[in-house]
């Protein structure tokens, strides 16, 4: 059985690897931090992302929500969103939805969060949020965008589920758990 954790870590980063993929796809360069990344040299209390914008330079922090259920509303640790908004202002909330092919984002300092708070639950039909593509300009609406969901949609049901679900066992084959912890613990 599969701990809480790790279930956790591993669906934040398919959360990360959708985000990272839209804002490459359309020129941005993207560097993980945060959380997941603590035994590298980057802050573990820094958001999931550094993204780049290719014309400026310009760096914008993301934390990555993932949802794999058609997402109404998100709950969050309160208190980790107002310490980005105090130590990382700026910092973009991306939730992430493998339901509807959406990418929700919002400025951390403009969600109706308190301190101290416990877990904030937000519906994502509130004016804060906004597509990706509000704060991340050079990523544009049409057929490029719809084709990268399509590839990703792909991805993540030819390696993930089907993989496992189709074997008479479900059990991962020999190596592929200790190269499933290497790239869970790696990614730097």
């Amino acid at each position: 059985m599969t701990s809480r954790w790790s279930s956790n870590v591993f669906k934040g980063r398919i959360g990360e690897a959708i985000v990272e993929a839209v804002l490459s796809e359309f020129g941005y360069t993207v560097q993980h931090c945060g959380y997941e990344m603590s035994f590298s040299t980057h802050n573990p209390l820094a958001p999931d992302l550094i993204v780049t914008n290719p014309k400026s330079g310009g760096s914008q922090y993301v934390e990555v929500k993932y949802r794999s259920a058609r997402p109404t509303s998100v709950q969050l640790d309160a208190d980790r969103i107002a310490k980005y908004a105090t130590r990382f202002p700026h910092t973009i909330l991306a939730i992430s939805s493998a339901w509807d092919a959406s990418i929700f984002c919002a400025q951390v300092e403009d969600l109706p969060i308190a301190k101290g708070n416990g877990v904030a639950t937000l519906s994502l039909l509130e004016e804060y949020w906004s597509p990706i593509w509000h704060y991340f300009p050079f990523v544009k609406r049409g057929e490029r965008l719809r084709q990268t969901w399509k590839e990703l949609q792909r991805a993540i049901s030819t390696f993930g589920t089907r993989q496992l679900l189709g074997r008479p066992d479900r059990k991962l084959w020999e190596g592929e758990y200790e190269a499933l912890i290497r790239y869970l613990d790696g990614m730097a």
